[in-house]
């Protein structure tokens, strides 16, 4: 649970550069924004990437390659550039409420997952 609130608290940080639109004081939407459930699931992706990556490093293996190799991936399954979901990221994190509902769906993907696996 600690890894997950870790792993929140880093795409935060995205949120520093502003989103906010100087002339109207709105917040921009991006030009490719994921749905919420869209994000959620690439949310937990990326953290189920990430574990195995980081799986992958206590074998040996290098951060940076296994990064290099994974994100492209999943940056094309959800049809996305690294900048798009930077902004994807930003915007979210703009609304503290919705991104602990995306928190919280996550969650309960990973554990379910996790129920799932355990099961077999």
């Amino acid at each position: 649970m600690r890894s997950i609130i870790l792993i929140f608290l880093v795409f935060t940080l995205f949120s520093c550069e502003s989103l906010v639109d100087n002339n109207s004081g709105v917040n921009k939407i991006p030009e490719h924004l994921l749905s919420q459930d869209e994000f959620t699931n690439m949310l937990t992706d990326s953290y189920l990437m990430e574990a195995a990556i980081r799986q992958e490093i206590g074998k040996g293996s290098n951060a940076e390659d296994m990064s290099r190799y994974f994100y492209p991936q999943l940056f094309e399954k959800y049809h996305i550039t690294e900048k798009e979901f930077k902004e994807n990221m930003k915007y979210y994190a703009r609304s503290p409420k919705l991104m602990q509902e995306i928190q919280t769906d996550m969650v309960n993907r990973l554990a379910k997952k996790e129920e799932e696996l355990t099961n077999q």
